[in-house]
C-alpha cells in the first residue's frame, strides 16, 4: 500500500475536502500563468545591477499587466461560476 501523500495513492480519487467535481482549465488562465512566469524573473532582473535593468522593468510590466488581467478574468468569470455550479448541483457530486 502506498503512503497517503504519494501520487499513486491519489490516482484513483483526489483528496478533495469538498466534493465539487472537476472542471476544465481555461485558455485565459493558462495565458495569464504563462505571462506571469515571464514577468517574475524580469522583475528580479530589474532590481539588479545589470546594465539593462531599466529595459527589464519595462518588459516585466508589459508581461505582468495582461497576465494579471487574464488571471483575474479567468478566476472571476470562469472558475468561480464553475465551482459554484459544481457545489450546487448534486448530480456532479
Amino acid at each position: 500500500m502506498s503512503p497517503p501523500w504519494s501520487a499513486k495513492a491519489w490516482s484513483r480519487q483526489p483528496p478533495l475536502l469538498i466534493n465539487a467535481g472537476w472542471f476544465d482549465v481555461t485558455k485565459e488562465g493558462k495565458t495569464g500563468a504563462f505571462l506571469l512566469m515571464f514577468a517574475f524573473p524580469m522583475f528580479l532582473g530589474a532590481h539588479s545591477t545589470l546594465s539593462y535593468a531599466p529595459t527589464l522593468r519595462w518588459l516585466a510590466w508589459i508581461f505582468a499587466a495582461p497576465g494579471i488581467a487574464y488571471s483575474w478574468y479567468s478566476l472571476v468569470f470562469q472558475y468561480w461560476p464553475a465551482a459554484r455550479r459544481g457545489l450546487a448541483d448534486p448530480v456532479l457530486r
